[in-house]
């Protein structure tokens, strides 16, 4: 694995991460909003779709 592989990595997992914080945050806030816990589950539920879809398909 070169050093652009690497980097590539690394950013994809960054972007990935940052998807994942973003969807449970806005979870979070629709389910204080609504009091609803199920939109905390389906907010991480769709962060850790965005995460694997950003690893798996952005080469």
């Amino acid at each position: 694995m070169n050093d652009d592989d690497v980097r590539r990595q690394q950013a994809n997992w960054f972007l990935g991460g940052t998807l994942l914080v973003v969807s449970t945050a806005a979870g979070l806030a629709l389910s204080l909003a609504r009091a609803e816990r199920l939109f905390i589950l389906a907010g991480f539920t769709v962060g850790v779709l965005a995460c694997w879809a950003v690893n798996r398909f952005m080469r």
